[in-house]
């Protein structure tokens, strides 16, 4: 199924862009997560964020993902799964504004945090305004992302808390490319559609 997904392919059609890696390396990540193999967690999820600077907030989110399952009693040496999930989150944080800081330097002719959030920030009482721009197309992009796999994500529905990010970002942007299934930022998605299958 993954590999017939039309979403993974329209990734890979256009020009070159980091997506396609931070989406293989957040699948391993994942995996490592519930298999409860922390060092390789660490490594896949540390991986990933080099590629983009939005995906230290997926791993965040992926983080409390891993903590739902700490609660629910999911790894067997508890004490080991709450450090290496704490000090991940840490790390997610630290590079996530790291990353923007960075990116203020070496390209100040942008906004200093993705481009999604910045008018958010910038007017924060203008979110149901956001929210509802283009709203048909946005749910169309969500209803469209999930339709190949016959919703069956949905069946597990924990998982997609890590989607939370990508969505929330698409749904208040004013960039279509963020809510077109034919676009490359797909890739801040794919795992946690493959991962709940």
């Amino acid at each position: 199924l993954y590999l017939a997904y039309p979403p993974l392919h329209y990734m890979n059609l256009g020009d070159f862009h980091m997506e396609p890696f931070a989406s293989t390396l957040l699948l391993f990540a994942i995996y490592y997560l519930e298999c409860g193999k922390w060092v390789r967690f660490l490594i896949s999820a540390f991986l990933a964020m080099t590629t983009l600077e939005f995906i230290p907030l997926i791993i965040m989110f992926m983080v409390l993902y891993g903590f739902i399952m700490y609660v629910r009693n999911g790894y067997k040496d508890r004490t080991k799964a709450l450090k290496f999930l704490v000090l991940t989150f840490i790390i997610a944080v630290l590079w996530f504004f790291s990353a923007l800081k960075l990116k203020a330097i070496f390209n100040p002719y942008t906004a200093g945090v993705p481009s999604h959030w910045h008018r958010v920030l910038q007017n924060p009482m203008d979110i149901p305004k956001f929210l509802i721009e283009n709203l048909e197309k946005k749910i169309f992009y969500a209803i469209a992302f999930f339709a190949p796999l016959a919703f069956v994500p949905f069946l597990a529905p924990t998982p997609l808390l890590m989607t939370l990010p990508w969505f929330g970002a698409s749904f208040l942007s004013d960039n279509p490319l963020h809510y077109w299934i034919y676009a490359q930022y797909n890739g801040c998605l794919l795992y946690t559609s493959d991962a709940a299958d």
